[in-house]
């Protein structure tokens, strides 16, 4: 929220979209009204598969800045991320557990430090002032997971590692 109000003023006709629910959807809420953005913040709740893979399909940027827990919680690698660069999305998100393994920055998309909503709005103005750029690393994304998280493919590298061991 705090990032994307950084930078809601410079790009008026552009708006967050929050999905899903959780224990931190009141707070959100309440973040965006009290920093002025809630006419260009839209929470959805939880939706359907279909409803978010539309979604993606018609969003320039997919951002989940993850970040570690205050109880020392941290998840591995959010499907969510795989899923908007398999859909051609360019992806912001944080230098956190294994998500530079699919967001290589400055190639699929970009990482910005854990709780850095100023670098995280530097990288949301960046896409959306260079929308050529945005779509370039939407493409990479895409052909990145596409060749390096593909299950067949994946699938045969396994069966090629698992012969050459009983060979």
């Amino acid at each position: 929220m705090k990032a994307f109000a950084r930078i809601a003023k410079k790009y008026p006709d552009i708006s967050l979209i929050q999905v899903g629910t959780g224990s931190m959807t009141v707070q959100l809420q309440a973040l965006a009204n009290e920093l002025g953005i809630s006419n260009q913040v839209r929470f959805l709740g939880a939706q359907p598969h279909e409803v978010i893979q539309k979604l993606m399909r018609n969003a320039e940027i997919f951002a989940l800045p993850s970040q570690i827990a205050n109880n020392g919680n941290s998840e591995g690698l959010p499907i969510v991320i795989m899923e908007a660069a398999a859909c051609g999305i360019p992806v912001i998100s944080t230098w956190h557990s294994a998500i530079p393994d699919v967001v290589l920055d400055g190639k699929t998309g970009f990482l910005v430090p854990e709780k850095d909503d100023k670098s995280l709005a530097e990288k949301i103005d960046i896409l959306l002032c260079d929308r050529a750029l945005g779509k370039k690393l939407g493409i990479q994304g895409r052909a990145w997971i596409c060749e390096n998280f593909d299950i067949r493919k994946q699938t045969h590298k396994l069966e090629k590692i698992y012969d050459s061991v009983i060979g």
